[in-house]
């Protein structure tokens, strides 16, 4: 279930797993982190074979979505790619990683918390991310 102040564990262990299945199909190793919305981890799924690094480049993107409120895709494209100096001052952040692949967990116009993906191309991570979203047990 998902609170209306942050994502409760069995919540968010559906969307690590719903995350998995869909990168199964893709063929891609993942990981994949939800975290509360200070940053706070949740749950963390790191599939055989992923890159030990896309865990924390995982949480890094699910960190900047559950803190924003915004898909970090559509904040590189439509506000870092237009302000260099946001542009720098995020990207020297050494919490943030901005790429696509990070969502934040919406309840009731509330943002309760944070997924990201690492591990796929950019457009996969991010598709993946949305269907961890989608895989909430209770949203």
């Amino acid at each position: 279930m998902v609170r209306r102040d942050q994502v409760s564990y069995e919540s968010a262990a559906a969307m690590v797993t719903a995350a998995i299945a869909e990168a199964r199909k893709t063929g891609f190793t993942i990981s994949v982190v939800v975290t509360d919305p200070a940053g706070g981890l949740i749950a963390v799924g790191r599939m055989d074979g992923a890159h030990e690094g896309t865990a924390e480049y995982a949480r890094k993107k699910a960190y900047f979505s559950g803190r924003s409120g915004k898909h970090s895709e559509d904040y590189v494209h439509d506000r870092l790619t237009q302000d260099e100096i946001i542009w720098r001052a995020l990207s020297s952040d050494s919490d943030l990683f901005l790429t696509p692949g990070g969502v934040p967990i919406v309840v009731d116009g509330a943002t309760v918390g944070g997924v990201g993906v690492s591990g796929a191309p950019y457009a996969t991570d991010a598709a993946l991310a949305r269907a961890a979203v989608d895989g909430a047990t209770d949203k």
